[in-house]
Formats: C-alpha cells, structure tokens, sequence
C-alpha cells in the first residue's frame, strides 16, 4: 500500500510539475512575475523540488509577496492552495502507511515467536505426561486403576507448574 501511494504522490507530482512549467516557467521577459516563476517552475525537476517544498512546508506568504503575483493569477493561487492541501493528506498518507505497515510487521513477527514458543511448550508437556503415563501400571486394556491415577496427580501437579499452567 505504501509503494502504491507514493508511486502515485509521484505521478502526480510529475504531471503538476509539468503543468506548471507550461504555464508558469515559460513567460515572456516582458512579464513582470518572470523571473520569480522561471526561478521556480523553470524546468521539470526544478518545478517537482519547488512544488515538494511546497508541499512539505507551505510557504504561500513568499508568493503572495511577490508584488501581486497571486492576485494577478487566481488560478496559481487556486492551484497552489489545492496542491498544498492535496499534497499534505498524500504525504500523511504515506506517512501513515509506513507506520501502520512496520506495526503490521513487527505484530506478526511477535505472533509468530508467541506461536513456536507455544509449540516447544506442547512438545515439553506431551513428552512429560508420555512419561507420566509409561511409569503407570496399566491392565490388559491399557488402562490405568484410578488408585493409580490418584497416585500420579502429584506428577501432574508438578508438571502444570513447571509449565506455568
């Protein structure tokens, strides 16, 4: 799931990147905002650091101070604003679907451990009561008396404690 989603923060980082060096990094000089936007969204890998940034640590005071440029542009405030929303809830997704995955691990790992532990304890008990019932003396069926039974309780009693049961 965690591969998924930034496989798609990235995707999508790609495409805005490249939407906003087509319609921002490419100004004419006569534009009075082009130097700032060329700064920023000059190329694509320019444009993806810019908007990661962005996206990482909102910083929309530095392009409203840019002598009007959001006001003259609404729809790169607009962009900008959604992307930064957009982008925060990906990046905690992702952040969440680390966490939650390495929790996922870490809970089936202790299960596992939990479960030989659990095994090598059966193991120990049947091997102890198989002994148990060797030292009996049992009749032509097989059978233990329940003297015999009685007799052999302590044994069991010993063995539960042993075993922390």
């Amino acid at each position: 799931a965690v591969a998924w989603v930034t496989l798609l923060m990235s995707v999508v980082f790609y495409m805005c990147s490249i939407i906003m060096v087509r319609t921002c990094g490419r100004l004419p000089d006569s534009d009075p905002h082009a130097e700032f936007l060329h700064s920023e969204f000059s190329d694509i890998p320019t444009s993806m650091l810019t908007l990661f940034v962005l996206m990482s640590s909102p910083d929309l005071p530095r392009y409203i101070e840019q002598d009007n440029l959001v006001w003259d542009r609404p729809m790169l405030l607009f962009f900008l604003v959604s992307f930064v929303i957009v982008g925060s809830f990906g990046l905690i997704a992702v952040l969440t679907g680390v966490i939650s995955e390495s929790m996922f691990e870490k809970n089936q790992l202790r299960l596992e451990e939990s479960r030989r532990e659990q095994d090598v304890l059966i193991g120990m008990i049947e091997a102890k009561a198989a002994e148990i019932h060797a030292m009996m003396d049992l009749n032509e069926s097989g059978e233990a008396t329940v003297e015999m039974a009685r007799d052999s309780m302590s044994l069991v009693a010993k063995l539960f404690e042993s075993s922390l049961i």
